[in-house]
This record gives structure tokens, sequence and C-alpha cells, in this order.
């Protein structure tokens, strides 16, 4: 058979010229940095400046070695390679003083020198028994394993401390708070306790209210938004589009304003991920200690040891027997602290002696409850609530007569 001719389209098409040039050879593609091992890096040491006082550990970290990350400069401190004072430190959230030394030790301590977390390492149950566990949660700990390789969490410690000869106990997750918030939290033991939290939850029956401390003069007002995990720089926000998102409402009330911050209690009717933290911030005034949604605040961000959110009150109807509770927890100290070396103005937002509430709202099915609009005072004044002792000696308050159940209307 004939050889076939070739095609006369290949004298048009032009040969493609070849990238390699003869006689030299492709350069080799350029790897990754890789970060230079802590072993590898000198000892070093610095004073704790006067504007540095009350800062977290870890931000005077990422000060001084400003090529770190976050993450690397909080794994020095839980690695033993830092301390203060004298004493090593472990908790990237422990406030510095001025004056104080900080040295950073490259090979650290010998690991069974170094101190150990214990489970109860700032947690503290509140109340307990065989259905529910409510505790006291810590700023600077996960409620749950962020990673796979997060040894350390609220649930891993309460079920340390709930179990017996060094076994953990069964603990259900009904609910989460920020790793840098503190405050009431309360687990599931059984899994009937946990689907009637959960329900609890979902239909806004609960009793949430936190204290916060928050940049500007704060004006008592209800926030309601949709949020979506993404408003366009990868942040969780709100959007206008009545279609998208899931509807997230703040009820804020102006406690009192000091300089450039304010005291402020804020009432969830939604409980929507980091939902405090996005209304206040979006109305202009983050949170002092925020690190995320603190972006294009035009004011000056002031340095903080923490983020300033704390769970003060938790209520909600108890799985099985039905009853009310409804538990109380102090601010932390470091808030008290922050808000006394603050200038204070001549008048609250609110007066503290005449306390005015949110416009009252009455229970409905999927509504919060008639008290959790009212203040405080007005709170306690209710007919009714009892005076009852928790397990650990703090007060809560178990109203005698039932909380409206939404399957009864």
């Amino acid at each position: 058979m004939a050889a076939r001719p070739p095609s006369p389209l290949r004298k048009l098409v032009p040969p493609v010229p070849s990238k390699k040039t003869p006689g030299k050879q492709a350069a080799p593609a350029k790897a990754a940095a890789q970060p230079i091992p802590l072993e590898s890096l000198p000892a070093d040491s610095w004073t704790v400046t006067d504007a540095q006082a009350g800062f977290a550990l870890d931000r005077v970290i990422k000060e001084h070695f400003a090529e770190f990350s976050w993450n690397r400069a909080r794994s020095m401190i839980e690695q033993g390679k830092i301390s203060c004072a004298g004493a090593q430190v472990t908790v990237p959230i422990h406030v510095v003083a001025a004056g104080d030394e900080v040295d950073f030790l490259p090979r650290g301590t010998k690991r069974q020198n170094a101190p150990r977390k214990s489970a109860a390492d700032g947690v503290e149950i509140v109340f307990q028994d065989s259905q529910i566990v409510v505790v006291h949660k810590p700023a600077g700990i996960a409620t749950v394993p962020f990673e796979d390789s997060e040894r350390d969490s609220l649930d891993k410690r309460v079920a340390l401390l709930l179990g017996s000869k060094g076994r953990a106990a069964r603990l259900l997750v009904v609910h989460r708070l920020d790793k840098d918030t503190s405050g009431l939290l309360v687990f599931a033991r059984t899994e009937a306790a946990l689907q009637n939290l959960k329900s609890q939850f979902r239909f806004h029956t609960t009793q949430r209210r936190y204290v916060a401390i928050a940049h500007g003069s704060v004006q008592s007002r209800t926030i309601n938004s949709r949020l979506i995990q993404d408003r366009g720089d990868g942040l969780r926000g709100s959007t206008k589009n009545p279609n998208l998102g899931r509807e997230a409402i703040t009820h804020v009330r102006g406690i009192e304003s000091r300089g450039a911050v304010s005291l402020i209690e804020c009432r969830l009717e939604t409980g929507r991920t980091h939902q405090i933290r996005i209304h206040l911030s979006e109305a202009g005034h983050p949170l002092v200690g925020e690190r995320v949604y603190a972006k294009g605040f035009r004011g000056e961000i002031l340095a903080a040891p923490r983020l300033f959110l704390h769970a003060a009150e938790l209520g909600f109807t108890h799985p099985t027997d039905q009853r009310a509770l409804f538990f109380e927890s102090a601010t932390p100290p470091e808030f008290k602290d922050f808000l006394s070396r603050q200038k204070k103005d001549p008048r609250p937002v609110i007066s503290l002696e005449k306390e005015v509430s949110l416009q009252p709202v009455r229970y409905q099915p999927g509504r919060l409850r008639e008290h959790q609009h009212l203040p405080v005072a007005a709170a306690k004044s209710r007919p009714g609530w009892q005076r009852a002792k928790s397990a650990s000696g703090k007060r809560m308050k178990a109203p005698a007569s039932r909380i409206p159940d939404k399957s009864r209307g």
C-alpha cells in the first residue's frame, strides 16, 4: 500500500518553539520556605514596657517576634519555652505587668519538669445531676477540639472531672462558647437530655445574658440582621438579602460609659455563631479584645488581655423533671480591672439606680420568655422564684412555677 502524503495544512501551521534552551537546564521549582525550628534560635530576654502592661503574653511574644504567626507565638508558650517574671508560663492569655522580664528559652525545660495542666484549671462545676452538668468556662479554652490533634478542650476537662479512676465520663455537647469567651455552659449526660436541651435552644426558650466591654458609647438598641458565613472577605457577617442567611436578634443595653469604652449587656433571642461580636462590630462598636471582626473600625483599638465577653446568665427547663433552672456568674475580675483604668464619664449611659429595660415581650411558642427582656433587678423580684444551692455552693434560682412548654402552646 502506498504511503499517505502529508496533509497540506501542516505547511500552514508554524512549529511551536520549544521552551527549553539548548545547553541549559530548567531551574528547579522553589520550595516553600520552612519556618526555622525554635530550637535553632538564640535565647532572648526583654522587659515588658508600660505600654504593654495588661496585654496577654501571646501578644507580647508576637510583637517581639514580628515575623512569627499567632499560632507560633502561642505554641512557644504552650511548649514551655517562655518564662515571665522568673516563672515558666504555659497559658497564652497570661496577663503581663510593666517591668516583667520575659525570657525565651529555645530548648525550654524538660518535659517532666513542666507544670501539667489539671482538669480543674479554671473549670468550675456549678450544678450537676444524672442528666445535665452546668459549668463555668474560663477564657482561652475551646468548648470542643477545633482539630483532631487538639488535646485540651472544655468538654475533655469536664469529662475527666466527672469520671472516676482516670476514666472520662460521657458528655454530650449542647451548645458552645467561643474560645476567648468565659461564662456558663450546659452539657448533657444522656441522649434524651441532649435532644430536649437542643430543642430548647432551637426554639429560643432559653435565657442567656452576656456582659461585654465595647469600644465607644453604646446606646440601648435591638440589632436584627441575617447572618451568612461569608460576607465577601471570608468572614461571617450580615446580608441585606432576605433569602440568604439566618435571622439573628441581639438586645443590647448600655450600662455605663467609661472614656472610650462602654460596659454593656446583651440578651440573645437567637444563638448564631459569633452573633454578638458581629452585631456590635457592624454597629461600629467592636468588643474590646476583638481580633477578627474589628477591621474597619475608625477609632483607636484598645489593647486587652482577652476578649471582654462573658456569659453571665443561663436559664432553661430541666429536661426530665421540668424545673426551670437559672444560673448566674459574677463578672470576671479582669473586666473590673480594665474598667478601673478607664476615665469615668460624668453620667452613665443608663443610671444603675434606675434600670431601663427593653420593651417586654410576652411569651410565645418559639420566642423568648417574658422575664428575659426584663432588667436583672426586675427578674429577681418576680414572684415564684426561689433560692437554692448548687453543688459548688453557688446560688441559683429555680421558679416554683413551670416554664411554658412549646408543645403545650
